[in-house]
C-alpha cells in the first residue's frame, strides 16, 4: 500500500488524509497544535478566546461542490445549518 504523509491538520490537510484513504493510500496527518482543525478551531490569544468555529464554513448551501466535500468528510454531521439571506445591506 502506498503511504502519504500530510503536513498540517487544518481542513485541507484533514480532507487530503480522508480522500487519500478513500483512494487506497495509507495516510498520516502531522499537526503541531494540540487540536487539529486549523482556523476551524478555537484558541487562546493573550487571554482572549478566538473561535474559528466550524459553523462559519463557506460552501454549506445544498448543491454546491463544497457542500458535497463537507458531507463526504463528515464535517456537517450533527450540525444544524442556518442560511442567512444577506450578511449586509446592498450598497454597503
Amino acid at each position: 500500500m502506498k503511504r502519504l504523509i500530510i503536513i498540517g491538520g487544518d481542513v485541507a490537510g484533514l480532507s487530503a488524509g480522508i480522500f487519500a484513504q478513500l483512494n487506497g493510500f495509507e495516510s498520516i496527518v502531522l499537526e503541531k497544535q494540540p487540536t487539529p482543525g486549523g482556523n476551524c478551531t478555537g484558541w487562546d490569544c493573550d487571554g482572549y478566546i478566538i473561535d474559528g468555529s466550524i459553523h462559519w464554513l463557506i460552501g454549506t448551501k445544498e448543491g454546491t461542490w463544497l457542500n458535497r466535500l463537507w458531507k463526504i468528510v463528515g464535517a456537517l454531521e450533527g450540525i444544524k445549518l442556518y442560511h442567512l439571506a444577506h450578511f449586509c445591506a446592498p450598497g454597503l
